[in-house]
């Protein structure tokens, strides 16, 4: 989960604006819940998503 919401991250600030960036945190915290549905849930992995 780690490895994926790193590369997310990093990859968001080099997609412009377009309909990929803002689907980025959506498909990631979508694999997170496949991955562990309850670890998932914490508020850390969305976090800088939606506060950058």
């Amino acid at each position: 989960m780690v490895a994926l919401w790193i590369t997310a991250h990093l990859t968001r600030d080099l997609v412009d604006g377009d309909d990929e960036a803002s689907l980025l945190p959506h498909h990631v915290l979508t694999a997170h819940r496949n991955i562990d549905p309850t670890g998932a849930e914490a508020p850390a992995w969305s976090y800088a998503f939606h506060n950058p």
